[in-house]
């Protein structure tokens, strides 16, 4: 998928589900202490929480950044809601 239209999704305020190599990931949002946050993590595992979509993207999971593990990620593998 194209990074500029994740990050359209994004500011968007909604919220991302995909499958990259036979995992399931989400990149949703949350309040705390009044201030809007987004996770990004692997079902079922600990979640890495930042503040920006420039943050989420910089993430390293498994040796690759969020924002390439977006760009390879096949458009019929990713639910926005």
């Amino acid at each position: 998928m194209k990074i500029e239209e994740v990050k359209k999704i994004l500011q968007d305020g909604e919220e991302i589900e995909f499958k990259y190599k036979n995992k399931n990931f989400s990149i949703t949002f949350f309040e705390e202490k009044g201030k809007t946050k987004i996770s990004f993590c692997e079902f079922y595992k600990k979640p890495i929480d930042v503040d920006t979509i420039e943050e989420l993207f910089d993430i390293t999971y498994n040796g690759e950044t969020v924002k390439d593990i977006l760009i390879k990620t096949d458009k019929k593998n990713i639910i926005v809601y």
